[in-house]
């Protein structure tokens, strides 16, 4: 007993506590916005269904327009976890309406202050980190996110929010990439961005970008690998496959590549024993450690190589000990040949020949210091002349400054080549280091003062590296002039010696110029006094539709009374006007320009909105009234609560014209147990030749809440059956079987089902069953008839 009595207190005490709670939501539905708040309100006193309770307050307060206030309590609704639905979208809707209305400052304010308090919501972290992405701070995006990525707030609501999640984790991948270098952590977030937002073309381009970046590090890893193993680099071999199994770690080529290393380097070892025992002419000894070499890596060519030589060596040697004597002869005779072709290209900079000669030369004589300096010079003329050509290269690819620095490094080594002061006097030139150019172009003068390439150079250079400056500038042309004198074909040399000629009387012809264009401008402004005022106006207009502050819309509507607007102008702003009425709550006025508008522009949709938005607000729903309300359902401001009221006054107003089915069908989907509508719905709709998906669901309703309706019933399963749908419609058929047996239709439907599914004979049993409860029935004998008649006419074909 005493347990009894304490299950009933708490229950009694547990309804209690949810009173308040669930009063605040029936007066919020029915639109009666004070009472709901107060009830809410109560709820929290009571700590009572928090986080909803703050989510509804929050919606109160946003659809009165007072958003500051409402974001307060979206913020207190996600500090105690609400699980509305709504709650990320609402906010996000918040956000963006006040990112409109308010100052940056303030806007970044809110932002920051919820990130403070750690109100981690998906819009406020993609805020954060987008702020930092846009300083190119990545170190900070990684910060942020490794603040929120466990927070239980970023976790909830991050499904809700895919969009701001697929941003900030597509920023993440950014920030591990440019800032880590870390390209497997920025596959991961890039993965991890598409999941949320598979069309996020950015995030799919970076994917795939790093994966392929990674599939040709992996190629990279393993060539090298490949490349080292190939020359007996074992260790650093090793290292570079273990670099790519870090990067594909299953693959079966990596694990089979690291096994060649670990036997090559072994064969190897062999290979440089047997080389060793060779160097000592231990011939004998060195084939034993060659055949283990070869066993462990079939590859090792070298091992192969001196297996053949050394046996042929044994064999050998007795015949090349008696050549040696003779070759010792012949060593001088090829040494001096050698030399002298050396030498020859050598002078005549053809140092890839020369080098080879030296080389040659070295191998019969290898400590003759004269060859060895010769090598030595001929191979650092060798890379010279390669700086000399890649400069050429990179002045033809107009790398002017790169191609300046190595022609200069070039000539400090006292490397000289043909055209080559030409070549960095332009690529200074070209890479706007005129002061270079000039003092270089001076030096190639003294030598070749009618070169007219030098002459143009040194003008223009003289020109450029001080403009405006008179003496530079009569520098310039006496260089040019002398230029085409030269060739005045060159270039635009003609055409620059006239510019610069021109430039001397330039400032006389712009102070002309200048007193004229001021004239122009004061008739201008007297002129057009009345057009930019009207252009002023306009543009106030832009930027407050645009930021939707309709409070200073409204304020300009007088000022509009006095600007010079075309007919065309004022039937394009008069909507804008009228809406702007209704966004700041004077409803009257809203009206009263409205119905007069629409006396010219018959069924201006915007304007039709904001009258159904204004006869709403004032609660005037009548026959006249219900056209305006027509025209909102389909728009933004269609909410429930309009449906819902406007709906109830269609009922009252026994307003129920075929023309406001939108109205209606908005209703039955909010309300699908309202018989009223239900059916006025289907009365309307019963003409058509073809049942659509509002009619469907009409008719699911009207069967779920009228147990009774037959024809509801035998339309439906007509549906389903049409649909294929076999066991729905028979399912229907059955009901319509308990409530009147005698429909011709339903036994129609019942036989064609049982025929699509070829299981006629099954239907033998029901009507035999049927026809004992009605004996009498015509309706049934013709049905049972017509059953046997197919099931005789089946068996004998």
């Amino acid at each position: 007993m005493k347990l009894f009595i304490c299950t009933l207190f708490l229950f009694l005490f547990s309804f209690n506590n949810w009173a308040s709670f669930e009063k605040g939501l029936e007066m919020y539905q029915l639109n009666r916005v004070r009472d709901a708040a107060q009830a809410f309100h109560k709820a929290i006193e009571k700590n009572e269904q928090l986080g909803n309770s703050y989510f509804y307050l929050a919606r109160i307060l946003q659809k009165s327009n007072e958003n500051q206030k409402a974001l307060k309590y979206f913020f207190k609704a996600i500090q105690n976890k609400s699980d509305h639905k709504d709650l990320s979208f609402r906010f996000s809707e918040l956000l963006a309406k006040l990112k409109k209305s308010l100052p940056y400052s303030q806007h970044k304010a809110i932002y920051e202050d919820a990130y403070n308090k750690k109100l981690y919501h998906p819009d406020i972290v993609y805020y954060m980190i987008k702020q930092a992405h846009n300083r190119v701070d990545y170190e900070s995006i990684l910060e942020v996110y490794q603040k929120v990525k466990s927070n239980d707030y970023f976790s909830s609501y991050r499904s809700n929010s895919k969009q701001n999640t697929s941003f900030i984790y597509y920023y993440v991948s950014l920030a591990y990439l440019n800032e880590k270098k870390d390209n497997t952590n920025a596959l991961k977030f890039a993965q991890l961005s598409l999941k949320y937002e598979s069309n996020f073309k950015a995030a799919k381009s970076l994917f795939d970008k790093l994966r392929t970046r990674l599939r040709k590090r992996y190629k990279v890893h393993f060539d090298k690998g490949t490349e080292l193993l190939i020359s007996k680099q074992f260790d650093d071999a090793k290292k570079q496959f273990e670099m790519a199994q870090a990067v594909a770690p299953d693959s079966q080529e990596i694990k089979d590549a690291l096994s060649s290393v670990k036997a090559a380097k072994k064969s190897f070892a062999y290979t440089k024993e047997a080389e060793d025992l060779i160097a000592k002419q231990e011939l004998t000894k060195a084939l034993k450690p060659l055949k283990w070499a070869i066993t462990l890596y079939e590859k090792n060519f070298k091992a192969k190589s001196l297996l053949e030589r050394t046996k042929k060596q044994i064999t050998e040697n007795m015949v090349l000990s008696e050549n040696k004597q003779n070759k010792t002869a012949n060593l001088e005779n090829q040494f001096i040949k050698l030399t002298k072709q050396a030498d020859n290209y050598f002078e005549s900079k053809e140092f890839t020949e020369a080098i080879e000669k030296y080389e040659e030369a070295l191998k019969l004589k290898p400590k003759n210091s004269r060859i060895q300096q010769k090598l030595k010079d001929s191979i650092n003329g060798l890379k010279y002349l390669k700086k000399f050509q890649n400069a050429k290269k990179l002045h033809s690819e107009q790398k002017f400054a790169q191609a300046a620095d190595i022609l200069k490094e070039v000539l400090k080594n006292n490397y000289y080549y043909e055209g080559i002061d030409f070549l960095l006097t332009d690529a200074y030139y070209q890479s706007k280091n005129y002061s270079a150019a000039i003092k270089h172009a001076n030096k190639i003068l003294v030598s070749q003062p009618r070169n007219n390439e030098v002459l143009y150079i040194l003008g223009a250079s003289t020109y450029y590296e001080k403009p405006g400056d008179t003496q530079a500038l009569d520098q310039a042309i006496d260089f040019l002039s002398r230029a085409v004198d030269v060739d005045s074909s060159y270039l635009d040399s003609k055409s620059k010696l006239r510019r610069f000629q021109r430039e001397k009387y330039t400032p006389f012809v712009i102070a002309l110029l200048g007193g004229i264009a001021l004239l122009i401008i004061i008739v201008w402004f007297i002129k057009t006094k009345g057009l930019r005022h009207k252009a002023k106006f306009l543009r106030k207009m832009d930027k407050y539709l645009e930021n939707q502050q309709f409070d200073k819309i409204v304020g300009l509507y007088p000022e509009s009374l006095y600007v010079d607007i075309s007919i065309l102008e004022s039937m394009s702003l008069t909507p804008t006007f009228i809406r702007a009425f209704v966004e700041v709550g004077d409803y009257n006025t809203a009206i009263n320009h409205g119905t007069q508008f629409l006396k010219t522009q018959k069924n201006h949709k915007q304007v039709m909105i904001s009258l159904g938005r204004s006869f709403y607000a004032i609660e005037k729903i009548d026959s006249y009234t219900i056209q305006f309300c027509l025209a909102v359902i389909g728009s933004e401001y269609a909410t429930d609560d309009f449906v819902t009221y406007v709906g109830k006054k269609c009922f009252d107003q026994e307003i129920d014209g075929k023309k406001y089915d939108p109205i209606f069908l908005e209703f039955s989907r909010l309300y699908p147990a309202h018989t009223e509508c239900r059916q006025l719905l289907l009365k309307h709709l019963k003409d058509t030749t073809r049942i659509s998906p509002q009619m469907v669901e009409l008719l699911k309703a009207q069967v779920e809440h009228d147990a009774k309706d037959t024809r509801s019933r035998l339309q439906l399963a007509e549906y389903y059956l049409s649909k294929r749908k076999i066991e729905d419609c028979i399912s229907l058929c059955e009901e319509v079987i308990n409530l009147n047996v005698t429909e011709k239709k339903l036994h129609v439907l019942l036989y064609s089902a049982y025929e699509k599914m070829g299981n006629i004979a099954e239907l033998t049993p029901i009507y035999q069953s049927l026809l004992e409860v009605y004996p009498n029935s015509t309706v049934l004998q013709q049905a049972s008839n017509k059953i046997r008649m197919a099931i005789q006419d089946g068996q004998s074909s």
